[in-house]
């Protein structure tokens, strides 16, 4: 059933405004602005119910989704409303860290966050059917730990879907899983995804 004609055209409007941001910024090369009020306008679209038509199509899988949030310190403004998105997907989400809990960015007014299950307890990747690296400041923990590399390594080897937002592609390159892949990651990092060949 289509969503309601105001629902679409406002759905349009939200979208068509969205590009010519995207356009207007990059620019002016302020990605970290943009960054800012994409996150902001997701969760606009996302409490306004706009989003609503189209998400609840996902719910009527037969089999529960589960998708592993692996996150670092100084986490991303952006992270709450891609857990909403996912929530709405009716999937089963569990959040993951290498210490016991974490701060997210000052955009996101440093709140501290407990996590389901710390990563080196985590026995088997393959108990979920995606690991997503959320986005952050830097993700030094995730990048410098040979425990979360090879963790990240597993995933990719037994076929999960690996993905990464943003700054999080530094992990992936670090882990060496994106050879040949091309790649959507932050610009101020091109360097180390292309030391690993993958193409940006």
């Amino acid at each position: 059933m289509r969503p309601p004609y105001y629902i679409r055209e406002v759905n349009s409007r939200i979208w068509r405004s969205t590009i010519i941001m995207i356009s207007s910024y990059i620019e002016r090369n302020q990605t970290h602005r943009l960054q800012i009020r994409v996150c902001f306008l997701l969760n606009l679209t996302i409490s306004l119910g706009v989003a609503t038509p189209l998400l609840a199509q996902a719910t009527t899988q037969e089999d529960l989704t589960k998708i592993l949030f692996v996150m670092d310190e100084d986490f991303g403004y952006c992270y709450g409303a891609i857990r909403t998105v996912f929530e709405r997907f009716g999937w089963e989400i569990t959040t993951t860290v290498l210490s016991e809990s974490l701060t997210s960015c000052n955009y996101a007014n440093n709140y501290v966050l407990d996590v389901d299950i710390l990563l080196t307890e985590i026995s088997d990747v393959t108990e979920y059917d995606i690991v997503t690296i959320m986005p952050g400041s830097s993700h030094d923990a995730l990048r410098t730990n040979e425990t979360s590399l090879d963790f990240i390594r597993n995933a990719v080897s037994g076929n999960l879907i690996v993905t990464a937002w943003c700054r999080a592609v530094r992990v992936l390159a670090a882990a060496d899983v994106i050879d040949g892949k091309n790649v959507t990651g932050h610009s101020d990092y091109q360097a180390e995804y292309e030391a690993v060949e993958a193409f940006m």
